[in-house]
């Protein structure tokens, strides 16, 4: 059975990286906890003395953790480009021939009547 602890954040950071750390502890926003510290500064219940102990007490993220971190991130945004460049090369590919410069054959329209035929007898 692993633990799970409560680290400040070293990515995720506004301050001291104590809101993001306790985000990711509890697996919420981040925005959420700031907001709730800031209610609890303005409310009088001692926001900003919580804040400023928890930053001395919560030991910083290890670089490892970080590291591994910024790299998901970074799998997850090539791989989204590499969806997105596999989507530009099908749109290239049913764009029309004439925005390629190829011609392409003259397609008769709906509209268009066929020629009369020639009477012989002049």
């Amino acid at each position: 059975m692993t633990v799970k602890r409560m680290y400040r954040s070293r990515s995720n950071i506004m301050l001291g990286g104590v809101c993001s750390g306790i985000a990711k502890y509890l697996e919420v926003d981040p925005t959420l906890v700031r907001l709730t510290f800031v209610l609890l500064l303005f409310i009088g219940m001692g926001g900003l003395w919580i804040y400023l102990i928890l930053w001395v007490i919560m030991p910083e993220e290890s670089k490892e953790d970080t590291i591994l971190h910024v790299d998901a991130k970074t799998i997850e945004v090539d791989r989204l480009l590499e969806l997105k460049n596999r989507e530009i090369v099908e749109q290239t590919r049913i764009q029309p021939a004439i925005k390629q410069g190829i011609p392409q054959p003259v397609q008769k329209k709906a509209t268009d009547t066929p020629p009369k035929p020639k009477t012989g007898a002049k």
